[in-house]
């Protein structure tokens, strides 16, 4: 399991790359929200699904916040 430390670490590390936007992605009920909210690029750019089936709910959400990015990484928790 990373730490919080290594974890930002290597968030930072991502977010340094030119023209790109990390989105995270919670599905479930044992999501760290903090830890998605260190992963993404800003907080706009967490999402959280109660579970997969829930995942349509936001899709628009997600790929308006993927469009508006030259490069985009997905982290899913």
């Amino acid at each position: 399991m990373m730490t919080m430390m290594r974890l930002q670490a290597e968030a930072n590390s991502l977010k340094a790359l030119p023209d790109t936007e990390i989105i995270a992605v919670g599905i479930g009920d044992n999501v760290d929200q903090s830890e998605l909210e260190i992963i993404a690029s800003s907080e706009d750019n967490v999402f959280l699904a109660s579970d997969y089936a829930a995942l349509a709910d936001i899709l628009e959400d997600l790929i308006s916040a993927a469009c508006d990015s030259k490069h985009v990484l997905f982290a899913v928790e």
